[in-house]
């Protein structure tokens, strides 16, 4: 398991009505962005919505809402649901294994 949420982001969930959880971010400079942003984003979401009661997510900053990115890179300032994140469930593909040369009968040593 990894996370991709520095030790210096804090997450505070500061309101929980119509089981829409608001959490705040805290730091913006301490957030990731890009690539890294939206997993990070996936990452809270996915895990507040697997808490019983909590069906979507909105972000904050300092108690102010932010836009935040969903996987394709657009940014939405509407509640933020597991279902949005579902891409990032998918188990990655195992490594593909490497057979190594079946052991053939060596030819006898001329006697």
């Amino acid at each position: 398991m990894s996370t991709v949420l520095t030790p210096e982001v804090r997450l505070s969930v500061s309101d929980l009505t119509d089981r829409v959880a608001t959490i705040d971010l805290g730091q913006p400079s301490a957030a990731p962005s890009g690539g890294a942003g939206r997993r990070a984003v996936a990452q809270i979401v996915l895990t507040a919505t697997s808490i019983r009661g909590v069906d979507a997510v909105r972000l904050t900053i300092a108690g102010d809402p932010v836009e935040a990115p969903l996987p394709g890179g657009q940014l939405t300032s509407s509640p933020l649901t597991a279902a949005d994140y579902a891409s990032f469930l998918t188990a990655p593909e195992p490594p593909t294994a490497t057979s190594a040369p079946s052991p053939e009968a060596e030819p006898a040593a001329p006697s």
